[in-house]
């Protein structure tokens, strides 16, 4: 209900903005530029100003009729004496005009608006303890039905006097449309919080409760794994000593030139470079060794990894007590194929052989659930796990690395959940899909979120969804990242390396004055000092809010983004904010010093975004459009595509693995050699888009045209 509120409001703004300019700029471009050119052409002033502008706010007359009376004004007071500002009456005039024409604009607006949002404030259960106490005494005076007594200081200036007439009557229509705007931006802002809502609640509400967080603090400490940061002094003082050892190692390395890709020009402006990582040239790429006798269809390869990791077994029937049999396999392999390779769950029951439409409905609607996807989807990540080859290919086979990026798509239906991006779908509107995936490809999770939210909020989200995957490195590109993120990252136990554009812009944080480094020599230097006495002040506040993500309390990504809509900084953002500063900083200066560093991070991001191509190969149908309304649709669309490319990339290891267990000691290096030069996405050997069916039967016309009749077709 709060998202529709939000979004009706948004809509009549956005339609109020563009009708006001249509008007003011076209129709009235012309009008307005002739009564002006009469203004202008004032040499004098005294009341002349007060009755062109009682001429111009008359919207009883036309155009034309004001124009004539402002030249007779101008023909009756040519010797007036006093002089004219012309440009204060031209800014003065002009900017009444635009007030007053979009806030007639908007008051046009109140009736539909009011009939839109009355029956949802009336229902909404706002928190009173939470919220502004000017904007509950608003609604309040609404829902009774009293506006003449509604607190009106809790509005801008222009606003308050627009709800007056000349004679000071109360505008009732104007006062509701600037009321439901207020009441959108501070639900949006944190200043008016809702009781019951999981997204519009007051912050404090989804941390563990103070109380019971002052009674067992030390039990969450320990449950969250915390012990190390209890202590804030040794915490900033380990931190400050990495953070000085990284200037004086990364400068000296520059200086020294040790450091062979980072270096200051002649205008001291530092310079980076990333070669990219040789690989050795294959006459054979790793496509080259599947099958080429014959295509593998997608309905033998998600049975093949069923018959392995029984990822069926994860979807149990929505009610518990349901204890009849289980639908077959085959109308589980065509909804999940529905759902990933966007064709729809109608029509894949319409177009398949030996396929039940009945059955295949109530399948979906009583097995596929978010989270029996994701459990099928688990499955084949722990048989993944138990093979030998996917960590044989990893580079470093102590670390775990990990990458996240999202994919925007286009949504066909009319979706609460969608947004509009002039850059991704023109006029239409669409969501991203947010993909995690580490380096051996296995994806570990995925969501579908706003086109409009910010990647970089779900990034904790996906790394603590489950067990199997244990990220040590996590990276993204620049959209992925905030100071928040690598504060949040490390107290939860993750390295977080992102790829930032243009890194020598970043501003570079210290706990000691950067004239000690410059008497060093050093060109690297700090701009700004870190606020250690906000951090300290708030540090308990932090941990209670990382215990409550470790715990899996509240997601991060609600949290992330409550606290960052409010309209005035929250204090414990800007704690979280300044610790993330500092490892941004030590980060920055790992990121600049070593070059294979970043070759590393470079060469996750290219996993990542090689699965942003494999699923578009998968997603093919519909133009790639999806055409599901609703967020859960959504994502459970995802997580089919998910788990149809899990399975690809495991019977792709199957294959090799079968190939390598086949070939002799010498075969067997080649082969390894080819499959680390290449990646194991690749699906040009699997048939995805099913077969054609050249038999008599379906060459013959099922429809059953009579060319006769369309020749012989006339209309009126």
């Amino acid at each position: 209900m709060t998202e529709v509120l939000l979004k009706v409001v948004q809509h009549t703004r956005n339609a109020s903005i563009r009708e006001y300019k249509e008007y003011f700029f076209e129709e009235r471009k012309q009008k307005a530029k002739e009564e002006y050119e009469v203004i202008n052409s004032y040499d004098y002033f005294s009341k002349t100003y007060f009755e062109i502008k009682d001429i111009i706010d008359d919207d009883n007359l036309i155009d034309d009729v004001k124009l004539n009376k402002i030249k007779l004004i101008y023909s009756n007071n040519k010797e007036q004496t006093v002089p004219l500002d012309l440009k204060t009456i031209k800014q003065t005039i002009s900017k009444t005009f635009k007030e007053e024409l979009y806030f007639n604009i908007l008051a046009s607006k109140s009736r539909k608006l009011h009939n839109r949002l009355d029956n949802m404030i009336r229902n909404l259960q706002f928190n009173k303890r939470s919220s502004d106490k000017k904007i509950i005494e608003a609604i309040q005076c609404y829902k009774n039905d009293t506006l003449s007594l509604s607190p009106i200081d809790l509005l801008e200036d222009e606003q308050q006097e627009a709800c007056f007439d000349d004679e000071g009557e109360f505008k009732k229509t104007l006062y509701k449309v600037f009321l439901f705007f207020k009441i959108a931006d501070d639900i949006k802002s944190g200043s008016l919080n809702l009781k019951y809502s999981y997204k519009y609640r007051s912050f404090d509400d989804y941390l563990i409760p103070k109380e019971i967080w002052n009674e067992k603090r030390q039990d969450y400490i320990k449950k969250a794994e915390l012990e190390a940061f209890t202590n804030i002094q040794v915490v900033i003082e380990n931190l400050a000593d990495t953070l000085n050892a990284g200037y004086y190692k990364t400068n000296r390395n520059i200086m020294n030139k040790t450091n062979q890709y980072s270096h200051f020009d002649k205008n001291n402006k530092l310079r980076i470079n990333t070669p990219s990582v040789d690989k050795e040239e294959m006459k054979e790429s790793i496509s080259d060794l599947f099958t080429k006798e014959n295509y593998v269809s997608l309905s033998e390869i998600l049975a093949t990894v069923n018959k392995y990791s029984y990822f069926l077994d994860a979807f149990q029937h929505y009610s518990i007590k349901y204890n009849k049999v289980k639908p077959f396999a085959r109308t589980f392999f065509a909804a999940i194929i529905g759902y990933g390779c966007n064709i729809g769950k109608t029509k894949i029951g319409r177009i398949s052989k030996h396929i039940n439409e009945n059955e295949l409905e109530n399948t979906i609607n009583w097995y596929f659930t978010e989270d029996n996807v994701d459990a099928a989807n688990d499955r084949i990540l722990k048989l993944q796990d138990k093979l030998l080859l996917p960590n044989k290919l990893k580079e470093n086979k102590d670390i775990i690395h990990t990458s996240s990026d999202g994919q925007k798509y286009s949504v066909h239906k009319d979706s609460i959940h969608a947004n509009y991006s002039f850059k991704y779908f023109g006029k239409g509107k669409g969501v991203s899909a947010y993909n995690f995936i580490d380096d051996r490809h296995f994806l570990f999770h995925s969501t579908v979120i706003s086109s409009s939210d910010r990647e970089a909020a779900y990034v904790i989200d996906g790394l603590l969804h489950n067990n199997i995957v244990q990220s040590d490195i996590h990276s993204t590109d620049t959209h992925g990242y905030t100071e928040l993120i690598f504060a949040v990252t490390y107290l939860l136990g993750f390295s977080f390396a992102p790829r930032i554009k243009n890194p020598k812009r970043q501003t570079l944080y210290s706990f000691i004055n950067r004239k000690i480094y410059q008497e060093e020599g050093f060109q690297l230097l700090p701009e700004r000092y870190i606020n250690i006495e906000i951090i300290e002040e708030h540090w308990d506040d932090i941990l209670r809010l990382i215990a409550t993500i470790k715990l899996k309390e509240t997601t991060a990504s609600q949290l992330f983004k409550r606290l960052s809509s409010y309209s005035k900084k929250h204090p414990l953002y800007t704690a979280i904010k300044a610790f993330g500063q500092i490892i941004k900083t030590i980060f920055l200066l790992v990121y600049i010093d070593d070059v294979q560093f970043r070759q590393s991070i470079g060469k996750q991001l290219n996993i990542s975004e090689l699965t942003n191509k494999f699923s578009k190969a998968i997603a093919y149908a519909n133009n790639q459009e999806l055409d599901y309304a609703t967020k859960e649709e959504q994502i459970l669309a995802e997580g089919c595509k998910r788990l149809i490319k899990n399975s690809i990339i495991c019977w792709n290891y199957f294959y090799l693995s079968q190939l390598l267990a086949d070939s002799d000691d010498h075969e067997k290096e080649n082969l390894l050699n080819i499959m680390k030069n290449g990646s194991i996405q690749t699906w040009k050997h699997i048939n995805l888009q099913g077969e054609f069916d050249f038999s008599e039967e379906k060459l013959e016309d099922s429809i059953g045209f009579k060319f006769h009749k369309i020749l012989a077709l006339s209309l009126p």
